[in-house]
């Protein structure tokens, strides 16, 4: 075609650009000016691309009509206000519309549509161009042969090729834009979905003088047949007398070669057939690549490739055979491979940094359809016999593929078992797909973020290990996972191992909470509790606004009745922690208002109400800043409205502050003080419920609740004939404040609490064994709840069909070994056929009482912990019949009981001199004591409450008894889930508290294993016999528990044996049982990705006896 336009300049020019697009200057360039770059996107105008960049910017509508593509530049924002924070990159630009604060030394081009410039230019600088241009396409191999290309062409003449992914119906144009050079030869790398544009292939615009098909599969929605048919316009437009190079060896080779034919094209093919023109004679993979021979039109060449792998061989020979139809000599170009740049994630290997050495990184991940898959799976299966340590797989989702996701993922799975891999590592929803289909033991772990991912796999790469890396990175951060990998890793190297302090004493922690209670005429003080020195870094600003609120009530000057219009400053607080979600011009009742405030502690009502009563907050402020002096409460307790921590103003209230607030409150009249009684509060539908139990449960008759964590709280109590004011500070959370005041409260009215019936928690064991032996059990539940889930759906059910003892059989010879043996039974033994509970409760357990003790006694269960979140599930009646079975089998119980001396008192155990003393506890969880106030305080019953309190207790008891070895039994976790920052903080302060070990349990299977201060940490042990359906297939998590069995030796040498058993009930038909072999090393490959530290020295060994494979730990 003529060139129809003036650009022998070889640049973009002032005459030229105006030439072909039209528009006006809106501020002209001189007539030196000239471009060359032509970009889109601010990474196009980087030094790295090309100097003298002409900027095309454009509105999210003209780009969405014109590209009809979401892929590449998803989330595409309008790049004109963008434009003058990279000014400096670029020298002029294409604009819909003046951009009024760019430098006006860069010329803009006002145009009607800027989609249609980039169209434009790249026409008009294809109709320059008397270079060659070489199109690519396929499933996969494009963008590697086009790198290949590339390079091998620059040996011949000047080359321009597509950069990063513009291989789309925007990309090539903006290419062929920088044909404006006149370039020897051109390569450019086509999607297919640039190819079957309804207006005709992209091809149409690009008129290649060689096509090529690099290879054919199912890629994102179309099957390879249909793939086949649009890849074979790669050809369309072609010049003729044009050549097609297509893989012999790709499926429906025949339909493409068909249709290649009839766009003119003549057909050449490569491949490993020897029917091809060009064939590999020979290839074998090395280290650093791969060496090959190869026929080209009856020539043989050998020659050596940096990159490893039959695809990478491949793609090799389609520049080969471009370069020979280009009529250039292939013998001296072949030389060039051995400078071929390597692409950043394109079969890559990376060394990386570990703890004792290095590992290698074969990363893949640039890209990811399903035969690159397959490619790398080869690849990596091909140089993995050089490698000596574990072969790992981190591989991500494969994008795009519609209704056939699960299908693609599903076929993953077998060339992947093939290629060797120990472990996967999957990342992404739909390789749930692919993880269904592994064994489980090749399941390293299932994450959602690269984060937690990389973490896992840090902690299990050793010396020598050969890792995959492949996966898709759109939509997703899978291509964060290289980096932070290799960081992590070399971080891991660096960090020494930190010195463990022993403590052999216990010093007590400086208590910065307490709570008194005073008579409310006198101030005398009736009762106290924790440190009456304590201070909060708040402020008690909105009490002494309540104070006022009330008065003014009393008064008649405001009404409960009257509206409030909200102003900007409440509103600005609609979204700060317990606010109820004011916007401004709201009109809300004073009523609505208060009980806000009250019931929630919400700042945007607070707020509301300063403006309400005095008209600014600035006003309200002076007024309660002048009742606290009134009062003789320091300023510092009042700077501000809300009470809330201030950068400028350090706020500060003691334990005198808050009592002469609370008085001041409490002696407004009855009628008044009602209103001081609310415990839910809805606003705009939505309810909010108080943080206390306290006027719920009849402990207090009114009271106020704040503070940041709910740390500050007032309470009045009418009892004896006393009016009781009580105050709480410093709290760690809603459950601390209320047990404080709860205290408080008892001593004031000298309330002690009920003698129960109940047998001694202290058993005496056996010194005279060489050894005694105490097992552990987790989570253990014969499964009622779930049989009866299953006789609804006439599914077979192992209780039913074998009952109560069958699930026991397997573990019966450890429990058989123990002197004692302990069990965490999550369940409620009741008769009663309906909970309180049902229907807001998701899982309700309740158990057959007489048959689960019988089971339990027939299989020497000892003892029972009941801390956990099931023990209240038929309230304090369920409670009572359970405590009440299990006692009268003689099965002792602790971490549950009908008040809370009962509750947290532990079990005690004597063997010889050693004393053995064991809590447990569930979990503080907001919802579980606010919505249904499970946990026991003062005199309600409940399970053991694992708060400030009873580690309060713990280091008390660390004081008194200094020798005695102290287990915590912690119920925490989430279901099916990793170890939470919740239960870590926790176990710190436990440690810090006294506790020798901490077992816990509750997520249903096993957990990390640490240590802190030198004493260890199991945080889940998992289930003993817990007959649900388990969740392992269809959360991808390891399907373990562990069997704890501590040995207490004469001589001094503790140990705890960890026996791994199997719980997937669905495996093993509801009977846990030991793991074998293989499940054994995956135990531990699954716990070194947690960071346990097993390494098989004298702290930690691994092993096998009578009872199975186990994990033994000095203690």
């Amino acid at each position: 075609m003529p060139n129809q336009n003036n650009l022998s300049g070889k640049r973009w020019t002032t005459n030229n650009l105006q030439e072909i697009l039209g528009g006006q200057w809106v501020n002209p360039p001189d007539k030196l000016w000239q471009a060359l770059n032509v970009a889109i996107a601010k990474h196009e105008c980087d030094d790295a691309y090309s100097e003298n960049t002409l900027f095309i910017a454009m509105d999210e509508e003209t780009w969405y009509k014109g590209s009809s593509n979401t892929r590449m530049y998803r989330g595409w924002t309008d790049t004109h206000p963008l434009l003058p924070g990279f000014q400096n990159k670029v020298v002029g630009a294409v604009v819909q519309r003046p951009i009024a604060n760019l430098d006006p030394r860069i010329p803009q081009l006002l145009v009607d549509n800027s989609y249609e410039a980039i169209k434009k230019l790249g026409t008009a600088a294809r109709n320059a161009m008397n270079g060659k241009i070489v199109a690519i396409t396929g499933t996969v191999g494009k963008s590697t042969t086009k790198l290949m290309l590339d390079h091998l062409l620059r040996q011949h003449g000047t080359v321009v090729s597509t950069r990063g992914n513009h291989n789309s119906r925007t990309g090539v144009p903006l290419t062929l834009s920088r044909c404006i050079s006149n370039p020897d030869y051109c390569v450019l790398e086509i999607s297919v979905s640039a190819l079957w544009m309804q207006t005709g292939s992209i091809c149409n615009l690009a008129r290649p003088h060689i096509g090529i098909i690099t290879e054919m599969g199912e890629g994102h929605r179309k099957s390879a047949s249909e793939n086949a048919k649009f890849k074979s316009r790669i050809c369309e437009g072609m010049v003729p007398g044009g050549y097609a190079v297509l893989n012999r060896d790709m499926e429906h080779y025949d339909i493409a070669r068909q249709g290649v034919e009839e766009f003119g094209a003549t057909a050449v093919s490569y491949g490993f057939s020897n029917n091809a023109d060009v064939y590999v004679k020979d290839w074998h993979t090395t280290r650093e690549g791969t060496w090959v021979t190869a026929s080209i039109f009856g020539t043989e060449i050998s020659y050596e490739l940096p990159l490893p792998g039959k695809a990478m061989v491949a793609n090799s020979l389609a520049a080969l055979t471009t370069i020979h139809l280009l009529g250039l000599n292939v013998t001296s170009s072949i030389a060039a491979f051995r400078t071929l740049p390597k692409r950043r994630s394109v079969i890559e290997l990376v060394t990386m940094e570990v703890g004792n050495g290095q590992s290698y990184l074969l990363d893949d991940s640039w890209n990811a359809q399903y035969l690159s898959l397959m490619s790398a799976f080869d690849v990596f299966k091909q140089q993995s016999s050089a490698f000596t340590g574990k072969k790992l797989a981190i591989l991500g989702r494969i994008v795009d593929l519609g209704d056939k996701a699960q299908e693609m993922h599903q076929k993953l799975a077998k060339p992947l078992m093939q290629a060797g891999i120990d472990l996967v590592f999957a990342h992404g929803e739909e390789m749930k797909y692919l993880l269904k289909e592994l064994p489980p033991t090749m399941v390293g772990g299932y994450f959602r973020d690269a984060k937690s991912c990389v973490q896992a796999v840090s902690n299990i790469i050793e010396r020598d290990d050969f890792i995959l890396l492949k996966g898709s990175r759109d939509a997703s951060d899978f291509a964060q996972i290289r980096d932070s990998l290799i960081q992590q890793c070399l971080r891991k190297k660096n960090v020494k191992t930190a010195t463990m302090v022993t403590l052999n004493t216990v010093n007590p922690q400086t208590k910065h909470y307490g709570a008194i209670s005073v008579d409310a005429q006198s101030g005398e003080v009736l009762g106290s509790e924790g440190a009456q020195a304590a201070a909060e870094s708040q402020g008690m600003g909105s009490l002494l606004l309540l104070s006022l609120l009330l008065e003014n009530l009393g008064r008649g000057k405001i009404k409960l009745h009257d509206e409030a219009i909200i102003g900007n400053f409440p509103a600005r607080d609609s979204r700060a922690a317990y606010a109820i979600g004011l916007r401004e011009g709201d009109k809300v009742s004073v009523h609505t208002l208060l009980n806000a405030m009250v019931c929630h502690n919400a700042p945007d009502a607070t707020l509301a109400l300063a403006e309400r009563l005095f008209g600014s907050t600035g006003k309200a402020l002076n007024e309660i800043q002048q009742l606290a002096a009134d009062l003789g409460i320091s300023h510092h307790a009042v700077e501000n409205i809300t009470g809330r921590q201030m950068r400028n103003k350090p706020q500060k209230v003691t334990v005198d502050d808050l009592v002469k607030g609370a008085r001041h409150l409490f002696a407004n009249p009855p009628f008044l003080l009602k209103l001081l009684n609310v415990t839910t509060v809805t606003y705009k539908s939505k309810t909010f419920t108080a943080s206390s139990n306290l006027i719920a449960n009849g402990k207090a008759n009114a009271g106020f609740m704040f503070g940041h964590n709910h740390s500050m709280g007032i309470a009045m109590t009418y009892a004896n004939h006393q009016k009781i004011i009580s105050i709480a500070i410093g709290a760690r959370d809603e459950f601390h404040r209320d047990y404080l005041l709860i205290k408080t409260i008892e001593k004031a009215i000298g309330l002690k609490p009920k003698a129960l019936n109940q047998p001694s928690n202290t058993v005496k064991l056996n010194a005279d064994d060489e050894q005694v032996k105490i097992n552990i059990l987790g989570d253990t539940y014969f499964g009622e709840f779930y049989t009866q889930r299953r006789q609804k759906n006439n599914v077979e059910d192992a209780l039913t069909k074998y009952g109560y003892r069958h699930s026991f059989n397997s573990i019966q010879p450890i429990l058989q070994s123990g002197h004692y043996n302990i069990a965490n039974f999550e369940a409620v033994l009741t008769e009663l056929e309906r909970s309180p509970l049902q229907g807001s409760k998701p899982f309700v357990l309740g158990g057959h009482p007489g048959k689960s003790v019988d089971t339990l006694k027939h299989y020497g269960i000892d003892a029972v912990t009941l801390g956990n979140n099931h023990i209240m599930d038929y309230g304090e009646e369920g409670l009572r019949t359970t405590l009440s079975a299990l006692h009268e089998a003689g099965i002792l119980t602790f971490g549950a009981g009908l008040n809370a001396v009962q509750a947290e008192k532990p079990l005690h155990i004597s063997v010889g001199e050693k004393e053995i003393i064991g809590y447990n506890a569930y979990w503080y969880r907001p919802y579980m004591y606010q919505t249904f106030n499970f946990y026991a305080i003062g005199e309600e019953a409940g399970t053991a409450c694992l708060n400030q309190g009873l580690i309060d207790q713990i280091q008390e008891e660390r004081q008194r008894n200094p020798n005695a070895y102290i287990i915590f039994f912690a119920h925490w976790g989430f279901d099916f889930e990793v170890v939470q920052p919740m239960q870590r903080n926790y176990a710190k302060q436990l440690i810090e508290a006294g506790v020798d070990l901490i077992i816990g349990h509750g997520a249903h299977l096993m957990q990390e294993i640490s240590r802190i201060n030198n004493k260890w940490v199991l945080y889940g042990i998992g289930n003993g016999v817990f007959n649900s359906n388990g969740e392992y297939q269809l959360r991808h998590v390891p399907p373990y528990s562990f069997i704890a069995q501590l040995r207490f030796d004469k001589h001094g040498a503790n140990k705890l044996f960890l026996y791994p058993i199997h719980s997937d009930n669905l495996k093993t038909f509801w009977q846990p049982c030991p793991v074998n072999e293989e499940q054994f090393q995956h135990v531990l490959h699954v716990q070194a990705s947690f960071g346990t530290p097993i390494k098989n020295d004298e702290a930690v060994k691994t092993g096998r006896d009578d009872h199975g494979y186990y994990i033994a730990i000095s203690l």
